[in-house]
């Protein structure tokens, strides 16, 4: 359900970003996505917004959600090299990003992981 924020994420990154608008279909398109989900989500119920909890996993994703909005606006920017290269450049920078998560998952007691 929060992956259909996904389009709304990169339109603000966007526009944050570069000041890309977004045109009346794609806030149509974007609009009707949501609205479909909160239907399902709801069940109809407008009032059932207000009993809606977040865990743990949930702020994780959404973090995620952004950081990924994030690298596909940016990689539209992204310098002129060949595209396996680049490719080998993000997953190593990611590999890097993960270390210090690795080493705190070693270490951690039993029971304490996220």
């Amino acid at each position: 359900m929060l992956q259909s924020a996904g389009p709304l994420i990169v339109a603000v990154w966007s526009l944050v970003l570069f000041g890309v608008r977004l045109t009346l279909a794609q806030t149509a398109g974007i609009a009707l996505s949501l609205t479909g989900v909160l239907v399902i989500l709801l069940h109809g119920d407008l009032t059932a917004l207000t009993g809606i909890e977040f865990n743990k996993g949930d702020i994780i994703f959404i973090v995620a959600l952004t950081i990924f909005g994030l690298y596909s606006v940016l990689s539209l920017k992204r310098p002129e090299i060949h595209g396996l290269s680049f490719v080998g450049f993000t997953f190593g920078c990611g590999a890097v990003c993960l270390v210090p998560l690795w080493i705190w998952e070693l270490f951690a007691p039993p029971g304490d992981a996220a």
